[in-house]
């Protein structure tokens, strides 16, 4: 899919709604997403959840005459990419780094032939040794607390490869043998959690159920591009005020909806998440019920009903009335010439073309629009009566025009994704009358004054009822129900911007929390000996106030040390126990408001060397066995 600007996406996105049905969209993006995979990775280190050193000797040939022993291998966290995604399932492609182990391709010996290890090597980081698999992202829902949740789970994987080893079928043997060994661990060792969707809420915007779909930018599927594998995690939301799901997506059917804007400076991206909500639900469930409330004249507003057409509400009913009046002038005791109202004076809202009647939508400025216009027909009666002659009637509809027209735009209040809407002009409310549009009282003696009279006795009246729109206030919608039961790790999708073309547009980020804190570069891998200085992001801080700590994960002596400010120096080389070993720093904050000890970590891998070294193919006997480095 092509990606937009806001500014662009706004435009595209005008008239319409893209839900499909749903009644809400929510995009998270694959730079956040692996940010969201990456500390849960580290998270499983503090409470004894994780996968261990890898150590085994798979066949790779089927009569099991070769085989691959592998020692002390360390898998970094899945990373999700989207180069094979699709509106039509939730396929990914997940891939973890080798990051760390010693490798023997050893062909077994025979009666006549020696055994042998045709290569060994220490692996590196930097290699590009990875396993791949592809994944469908699942849906699994709770039986106890009913909260839905966005699961990655390595042990479902299919297609798996691993290029430790050069023959294709080789490959394929070997990712299944990691496969089989995810499946022997325990679920929450290997399950990652991408969202959750409390589905007990009873509030009208909370979920109810969920679709899980995954898709690829255009320059995701090019795999000569630099953001190859660029896609997002797309949910389509039914909430509790819909009891039916919308339709099934397909690759055409929803555009890329995180804009691609980047801050000028550091050219970083300003969006990695968006919330769309349906125009159906902004304008039906919220909108509506407001305007008939406080507009009143028995006001009723009919939506127009399409799932793909971006909702307009029609006045079909309502009206003011305007005061009856009389007014006697050139009175003597034989003459006698008044004006008066035909009937009851009403101004309707409605009109027989849809366009001039009181109407509610989406603008093209990105905001919501209330318009009435167009002539609304007023009877009266003038009557001129004299003694001598009795008396002569005119009777005639004067042509008034209201014109009202309201914007508000949609923003974000001090409530964390809060959505109000401001009114964002001086709201334009003008009345005019056409007194005679026939020309037929201008044979009337007192004709000249009658257009002023007309306007003095209707223009205060329609102008205090006017005022109405002058004081309307629009419903505010609290989009936390959805927005901020998604994430993991104490992350929430914090919106920034919001935009009305059609379906209501929110875009921002999706961070930890301001109460929060991470640490960075949250997975470093370092030579040993090394230092790493680890930086604190989003808390205000002193250095004073943070305790630094770390400790091993692999049962290793070999800590290393960290100072008060954060820097940390790897063990010495022979202090290492195998070819790498992996540390837990973390980092403490007492929060002074609260009293709350808060925490964050990092994971380091230390290594022996960061050089990169290519295997190198020899034949060693079993007797004089080694390794190449």
């Amino acid at each position: 899919m092509t990606t937009y600007s806001l500014s662009a996406l706004t435009n595209k996105m005008r008239g319409k709604s893209v839900t499909l049905g749903w009644d809400a969209l929510v995009f998270m993006n694959r730079a956040k997403v692996n940010s969201l995979l990456e500390q849960q990775y580290i998270t499983r280190f503090n409470r004894e959840s994780f996968l261990k050193r890898i150590f085994g000797a798979p066949f790779m040939t089927p009569d099991k005459s070769e085989y691959l022993e592998m020692g002390g291998v360390i898998l970094s966290h899945p990373r999700l990419s989207f180069e094979k995604a699709s509106l039509r399932d939730s396929r990914a492609t997940a891939t973890m780094d080798i990051v760390a182990g010693t490798v023997s391709y050893i062909r077994k010996g025979t009666g006549q032939v020696p055994g042998a290890i045709l290569y060994s090597y220490v692996v590196s980081v930097n290699q590009g040794y990875t396993l791949t698999m592809d994944i469908d992202l699942a849906a699994s829902r709770g039986t106890v607390n009913e909260q839905g949740r966005v699961i990655v789970d390595i042990g479902t994987g299919y297609n798996c490869r691993c290029n430790l080893v050069t023959e294709d079928r080789a490959q394929e043997t070997l990712g299944n043998f990691f496969k089989e060994l995810f499946l022997e661990q325990k679920p929450e060792d290997r399950i990652y959690e991408l969202g959750m969707l409390d589905l007990r809420d009873v509030d009208l915007l909370a979920p109810r159920s969920f679709l899980i779909r995954t898709m690829a930018t255009d320059e995701g599927k090019n795999r000569h591009s630099d953001d190859y594998g660029e896609g997002a995690v797309v949910l389509f939301v039914r909430t509790k005020g819909n009891p039916n799901e919308g339709g099934d997506p397909n690759d055409l059917a929803v555009d890329y909806l995180i804009p691609n804007d980047r801050n000028p400076t550091t050219g970083k991206a300003l969006y990695s998440g968006s919330l769309v909500l349906a125009s159906r639900v902004v304008f039906d469930w919220y909108v509506r019920e407001a305007i008939e409330r406080q507009i009143g004249g028995n006001l009723r507003l009919r939506s127009s009903e399409s799932n793909h057409v971006a909702r307009i509400l029609t006045a079909v009913a309502g009206g003011f009335n305007i005061p009856g009046f009389r007014y006697i002038w050139q009175k003597t005791l034989v003459t006698e010439t008044s004006l008066s109202n035909n009937g009851p004076l009403m101004f309707k809202l409605t009109d027989p073309s849809p366009e001039n009647a009181l109407q509610v939508f989406a603008g093209d400025a990105g905001g919501l629009e209330l318009s009435l216009q167009g002539p609304r027909l007023m009877p009266f009666h003038l009557r001129s009566w004299e003694w001598a002659f009795g008396s002569e009637n005119w009777y005639w509809d004067a042509i008034t025009t209201a014109r009202v027209h309201l914007i508000f735009s949609p923003v974000f209040s001090s409530l964390p994704n809060y959505v109000t809407f401001e009114q964002a002009t001086d709201p334009i409310i003008e009345f005019n009358g056409v007194w005679d549009p026939n020309n037929e009282l201008k044979n009337v003696g007192s004709y000249p004054e009658l257009p002023g009279m007309l306007h003095a006795a209707l223009q205060p009246a329609f102008l205090q009822i006017l005022r109405v729109f002058r004081t309307l206030e629009l419903p505010g919608l609290n989009v936390l129900a959805i927005s901020n039961l998604l994430f993991p790790e104490r992350n929430a999708l914090q919106l920034t911007e919001a935009r009305l073309p059609g379906d209501l547009l929110m875009v921002g980020q999706i961070d930890p929390k301001e109460t929060t804190f991470t640490l960075d570069p949250l997975l470093p891998v370092i030579k040993a000996g090394d230092k790493q200085t680890f930086e604190i992001r989003q808390l205000n801080y002193r250095h004073s106030n943070v305790q630094w700590s770390v400790r091993s994960v692999d049962g290793s002596r070999a800590l290393g040390v960290i100072s008060n400010n954060g820097e940390y120096e790897a063990p010495a080389v022979h202090l290492l126990d195998g070819s790498a070993i992996r540390n837990v720093v973390t980092a403490t904050y007492t929060d002074p408001d609260t009293g709350k000890e808060v925490t964050a970590s990092a994971l380091v891998v230390v290594v022996l060397t960061s050089v990169v070294v290519t295997p190198s193919m020899s034949l060693i006997p079993m007797s004089d066995r080694r390794d190449v480095r």
